[in-house]
C-alpha cells in the first residue's frame, strides 16, 4: 500500500500529540484512529530518521544532508535536534518525546515490510499493542510519504506573525520602517535573504558556465561554417564577413540570466531592501555588475524559467542549483512560507526558534535608553572561563550566557547581572499557580543551575530567565496570590543575590492583519522594557552597594593599619606626657564627625 500522511504539530509538543490532517488511504485512516501508538511509532521513526541529518553543527541557513536549518547568530559547539532536551529517556516510552524548539517542514518516504516492522516494534516499544491481522490490511508492503509542518505554538495555522518577526529582529535585521500586512508578504522578504546567501556561497566557485552554441556573422571566424545563413546574410554584400557557429563553455548561459532576471524582479517590488542587502555588499555587487558585462541573453522572465526547469547536476556547480531554485520563487512569485511542505522539493526547510528568539531579546536589550547612553553595556553569548585557567595544572571550563550586563565597556570587571533567554514551555508553568504545576527544579532544574553558575563565575548580584508567554498565561499567572513573583533570593542563606523570572508577553494570533498585531507587540514590547529596566537597574544598585561597601570596608582597613603604625611610633616615645596628648589626638582624628 502506498500512501500520503499529512501532520501538524507546534514547537515543544509531545510526539504522541501531534495531529494527522490528512490521509489519502480510508484504511490507514482507521487504524490510526483505532491505535494511536501506531501514528506515534511512525512519527518517531520519521523523526529520528530526519534528526540524523541534524547531527553536525550547522551556520545559519547552512545545508545538513537535504534538510535546511535558519538560526540566528552562529553558536559555537552546538548541536542542533529535533527533541528537546528535556525529554523523557525511558527505552520504551517514546510517547514522552517531545519536539525541539523547531518551526518548518519536513518530507519524507518510509518503506516497511510489515512482518519485519512489526515484530521489531513490539520488541523495542513493549506499550504498542496492535493485532497482526489489523496491520495486515495494509498489505505485504508499506510506502508513506509523510509530510509534517511544525508551527509556533504562539501563532495559528492561518498566520506565522510571531515567527516573522523574530526572523524580521533575527535573521535579516530589517528596521521597523517596513510593515508587511499579509502573511505572503511577510515571508516574501526571506527570499532577497536567501537569493543573498545563495549567492555569496556561489559566487566562491566563480561564475557558473556551460556549454552553448553561438552563431555569429563576422570575419573572426572558429567553428563550423554555416552555408546557408551565410548566403542568407552575406550575399553579395563583399563585407568580408562569414557566418559560423561554434559551441563555448561560457558566462553568456540561461541561468545567469535567470540570476540577472529575478534579482531586476526583488529589486523592483523592494527597492531600499534589495540595496540595503545586496547592492551595499561590495563582493555581491562587483559579481553581478560583471554577470551583467558579460551575460547578452534577453528573454521573457517565462522563457527563462521554461529553459531553467531542470535542475543542475554537475557537481562542482551544486551551489547554483541553490541560487536557481531561489530564483524561479522570485520570477514565479512564490513566496518562501516555512509552513507550507509542498511548496518545495527539498527534505526540509526548518528554523531553530531559540536563536532567533536570543536575537530578538538583544536588539531590544539594545534599544534600552541605559544602554544607548552607555550607563550600561551589555554582550551577547559573552564566553566565560572558570575553574582555572589553560596555563594553570587543573585547566578551566567555559560557559557562554545569553547575556552579561556590566558597568564597563571591557566586561573584564564590574558584570552585575546574568540573563538567559529560554523557549522551552515549561518555563510558563513556573509562573502559574502551585497547585496545577510540580516543583519548579523538576520542570527546569537545569537552567535555573546553569544561571546561578554564571553568576557566581561573573560575580555579579543577580541572575535570572527570559522567555515568552501568552496573555492567557499572563491572566492566569496573575490570578495567584502575590501575581508574577519577578524577584526570588537565590536561598534563605543567600539575600543578597537575586534570581528574576521575567516573562514577554506574545499577544495572540487571530484573524488581524498584521500591522494590527504588531501594534499589540510593540506595545508589550514597552511594557517588557519597563520591567526589564526596573530589574536591571535594581541590579546594578544591588551591586553598587555591594562595590562601595567593600571598597568603605577596604578604606576602613587602611585607616586602621595607618593608626596601628602610628601607635607603634608613640609607644617607642619615652615622653609620657607627649604621648597622651598624641593618643587624645588620633582618637579624635578617628572619632566620627558630627554631620
Amino acid at each position: 500500500m502506498i500512501a500520503e500522511l499529512g501532520f501538524q504539530a507546534h514547537d515543544f509538543q509531545p510526539i504522541a500529540e501531534i495531529t494527522l490532517k490528512s490521509t489519502d488511504q480510508p484504511v490507514l485512516r482507521r487504524l490510526l484512529d483505532k491505535y494511536p501508538d501506531l501514528k506515534t511509532v511512525i512519527l518517531k521513526d520519521f523523526l529520528e530518521d530526519s534528526n540524523d541529518h541534524l547531527a553536525k553543527h550547522s551556520d545559519d541557513a547552512e545545508r545538513n544532508g537535504s534538510i535546511w536549518i535558519g538560526r540566528g547568530k552562529q553558536r559555537e559547539d552546538e548541536t542542533i535536534s529535533l527533541f528537546a532536551d528535556f525529554e523523557v529517556k525511558k527505552p520504551n516510552r517514546v510517547t514522552q518525546k517531545c519536539l525541539g524548539g523547531i518551526v518548518g517542514a519536513l518530507s519524507g518516504t518510509r518503506n516497511y515490510e510489515i512482518e519485519a516492522w512489526l515484530k521489531k516494534q513490539l520488541k523495542e516499544e513493549e506499550y504498542l499493542t496492535i493485532p497482526e491481522e489489523d496491520l495486515r490490511q495494509l498489505g505485504v508492503e508499506l510506502q508513506l510519504r509523510i509530510n509534517l509542518e511544525i508551527i509556533s505554538r504562539f501563532d495559528n495555522e492561518q498566520h506565522a506573525y510571531f515567527v516573522a518577526t523574530l526572523l524580521t529582529y533575527g535573521i535579516t535585521d530589517m528596521n521597523d520602517d517596513h510593515v508587511y500586512e499579509s502573511q505572503d508578504d511577510i515571508f516574501d522578504f526571506l527570499l532577497i535573504d536567501q537569493l543573498r546567501k545563495r549567492l555569496k556561497e556561489a559566487a566562491k566557485k566563480g561564475y557558473y558556465k556551460t556549454y552553448r552554441r553561438f552563431e555569429r556573422n563576422d570575419d573572426h571566424v572558429k567553428g563550423t561554417i554555416d552555408i546557408a545563413r551565410h548566403i542568407r546574410l552575406n550575399l553579395g554584400q563583399q563585407n568580408g564577413k562569414l557566418a559560423y557557429s561554434y559551441r563555448e563553455n561560457s558566462v553568456d548561459n540561461s541561468l545567469n540570466a535567470l540570476i540577472l532576471a529575478a534579482y531586476r524582479a526583488i529589486k523592483v517590488k523592494y527597492p531600499d531592501l534589495v540595496e540595503q542587502k545586496i547592492d551595499l555588499d561590495p563582493e555581491l555587487n562587483g559579481f553581478l555588475s560583471e554577470l551583467r558585462h558579460k551575460t547578452t541573453i534577453s528573454a521573457s522572465p517565462a522563457k527563462l524559467i521554461s529553459e531553467q526547469n531542470t535542475p543542475i547536476s554537475h557537481p562542482y556547480f551544486q551551489e547554483y542549483e541553490e541560487v536557481r531554485r531561489v530564483c524561479l520563487r522570485i520570477l514565479r512569485e512564490e513566496s518562501i512560507s516555512i509552513f507550507n511542505s509542498e511548496n518545495g522539493d527539498v527534505s526540509g526547510f526548518l528554523y531553530y526558534l531559540p536563536d532567533l528568539w536570543e536575537d530578538f531579546l538583544e536588539r531590544i536589550f539594545s534599544e534600552m535608553d541605559e544602554v544607548k547612553r552607555r550607563e550600561i553595556y551589555f554582550s551577547a553569548q559573552m564566553e566565560q572561563k572558570y575553574l582555572g585557567s589553560d596555563e594553570q595544572a587543573l585547566r578551566s571550563t567555559k560557559s557562554r550566557p545569553d547575556f552579561v550586563f556590566s558597568l564597563q565597556k571591557d566586561f573584564n570587571r564590574d558584570r552585575f547581572l546574568i540573563l538567559d533567554a529560554k523557549m522551552k514551555p515549561r518555563w510558563v508553568k513556573a509562573i502559574l499557580p502551585k497547585k496545577i504545576v510540580g516543583s519548579l527544579h523538576s520542570l527546569v532544574g537545569n537552567d535555573i543551575d546553569k544561571c546561578i553558575r554564571d553568576m557566581v563565575v561573573a560575580n555579579a548580584s543577580g541572575t535570572g530567565v527570559v522567555f515568552p508567554i501568552t496573555a492567557a498565561d499572563e491572566a492566569e499567572a496573575k490570578q495567584k496570590p502575590g501575581g508574577i513573583v519577578y524577584e526570588r533570593a537565590i536561598s534563605e542563606f543567600n539575600q543578597e543575590q537575586i534570581f528574576y523570572i521575567l516573562p514577554f508577553v506574545v499577544p495572540p494570533v487571530g484573524e488581524e492583519s498584521y500591522s494590527i498585531w504588531k501594534d499589540a507587540l510593540e506595545a508589550s514590547i514597552s511594557a517588557f522594557k519597563k520591567i526589564a529596566q526596573e530589574i536591571i537597574l535594581n541590579s546594578k544598585k544591588r551591586y553598587c552597594d555591594k562595590l562601595r561597601a567593600r571598597m568603605k570596608m577596604e578604606e576602613d582597613a587602611e585607616k586602621y593599619q595607618k593608626l596601628m603604625e602610628e601607635l607603634k611610633l608613640l609607644l617607642e616615645s619615652s615622653n609620657q606626657d607627649q604621648l597622651k596628648a598624641e593618643l587624645r589626638r588620633l582618637v579624635q582624628s578617628y572619632e566620627p564627625q558630627p554631620q
